[in-house]
């Protein structure tokens, strides 16, 4: 396609898009030179939808944000970056930036772009196309190029988002000499903050295709990089050979083959459904549990995960939830030779609550991966686990409170204690194993505990 027909393609979007003609018409009455950058060109070019449009302006992009932010009636956001000031309006699930052209000039702003499909820009006023790195070639060989050599130099996260590009932009491919930069440059990944580091890793996971994403960050060892890096103080054994690679990416591969799938409870057939949040933590767990303990061939430490994700940004639920499910691993290991198997799984689902779902997937990836599964060991786990949550999972989880301290007062006419503490305790724990209901059961294993904890 030649690059007038890509022009004409470009600017029948913009002319179907009711915010950008808004905003050339501020533009126009403010006499400020307008240029639409970034993810909107690239994409109208794909034929994909995209909502966030990207302006550069020569001169005052302040006011002409905030007469923006006025028309729209949204909330306007400040935001250094770097050496740039960007102005950002947000509104319903989109949102519009603004930035100053670099040195007055379209081509040093285009120069300092950092992948080629994201160097196009086109003028408002002039209605011009600006292509001065080829960039619509390259979208349309499916290429990932970075612009300059000095591209990850003057800002490292873009390694990450050649990744993610790579994950989600099919049939696309890393230029060669981009990706052994890449592989090169990896340890300036640390200079990246945290928080912007966690949000394009977040977007790689939910990108649909993970594992295509995930797989290029074990091979060119970016991903034991950003954890190893990060915390520098904890003792870590980088992934040293392609044995050890090989069984995270099968782990990944047999994760993303599993969600969505429908298995059977015992008495229906159930389709695992995963939030964007469920899907972050199984991930995370995976890769967590890899890093620090080749899938417990050695001891990992709880507090030292949590250190390690604070580090990292991750949020206090987000860290609750994957230690949960690494700290549940080594119990859902041991279902297999249990031999109070209904007994055992309503402790893991008390345990882990609804992330006991997670948990299954992730027991059962790494089981396989490393070539320890009994396959119909695990269908009679997996069968148990779905059948006792579907049907008692509320009841296990949050169990309704059957006695209280001062019922075991009465009862035993004692003081208030350790020793009523640990009777609420084992009451509780009978509960869970479905060995009693009722209060009136409860009541009457009162001195049988008591008398069992004296012995």
């Amino acid at each position: 396609m030649k690059i007038d027909e890509f022009k004409k393609l470009i600017e029948e979007k913009i002319h179907r898009n009711k915010e950008i003609k808004l905003i050339k018409e501020i533009a126009d009455e403010l006499k400020i030179p307008l240029y639409l950058v970034g993810g909107f060109l690239r994409d109208a070019i794909l034929s994909r939808e995209n909502v966030d449009l990207d302006f550069i302006v020569n001169g005052e992009p302040d006011k002409i944000s905030k007469k923006v932010a006025e028309r729209l009636r949204a909330k306007l956001i400040i935001m250094d970056k770097q050496d740039i000031i960007n102005y950002r309006i947000v509104k319903r699930g989109m949102s519009v930036d603004f930035a100053e052209v670099f040195q007055a000039d379209i081509h040093k702003d285009l120069a300092r772009r950092d992948f080629t499909i994201n160097s196009i820009a086109y003028s408002l006023s002039e209605k011009k196309l600006y292509d001065d790195f080829d960039g619509i070639g390259d979208l349309e060989k499916g290429i990932i190029k970075m612009v300059s050599d000095d591209t990850f130099d003057n800002d490292p996260l873009r390694m990450l988002r050649a990744v993610r590009y790579f994950t989600t932009l099919e049939g696309f491919y890393i230029e060669k000499k981009t990706l052994s930069l890449i592989a090169l440059k990896k340890d300036l990944i640390s200079r990246a903050s945290p928080e912007r580091i966690k949000e394009e890793m977040d977007k790689i996971i939910l990108s649909g295709n993970p594992v295509r994403g995930m797989v290029l960050l074990i091979e060119i060892k970016i991903l034991e990089t950003l954890f190893f890096k990060s915390n520098s103080t904890m003792q870590i054994k980088p992934v040293n050979t392609q044995e050890e690679k090989g069984k995270l990416i099968a782990v990944l591969k047999i994760i993303n083959e599993l969600i969505g799938k429908t298995l059977f409870d015992g008495s229906q057939m159930i389709e695992l459904k995963y939030s964007p949040d469920d899907l972050k933590i199984i991930y995370y767990a995976a890769i967590v549990s890899f890093l620090w303990s080749s899938f417990f061939k050695t001891e990992i430490e709880i507090k030292d995960i949590v250190s390690i994700l604070k580090n990292m940004r991750f949020s206090n639920i987000e860290i609750s939830r994957i230690c949960r499910v690494i700290d549940g691993l080594k119990y859902f290991f041991e279902l297999s030779e249990t031999k109070e198997l209904e007994t055992d799984v309503r402790r893991l689902i008390h345990k882990t609550g609804r992330d006991v779902l997670i948990l299954m997937v992730l027991g059962n990836a790494i089981l396989r991966a490393l070539g320890k599964e009994n396959y119909k060991q695990t269908v009679i786990i997996r069968t148990n686990i779905l059948r006792i949550f579907n049907k008692d999972g509320d009841s296990i989880i949050n169990p309704k409170k059957l006695i209280d301290g001062k019922d075991i007062i009465r009862i035993l006419k004692c003081e208030e204690g350790e020793r009523v503490g640990k009777i609420i305790k084992e009451i509780k724990k009978l509960q869970i194993e479905n060995k009693i209901s009722t209060r009136r059961e409860a009541m009457e294993l009162v001195e049988v505990i008591d008398s069992n904890l004296l012995d």
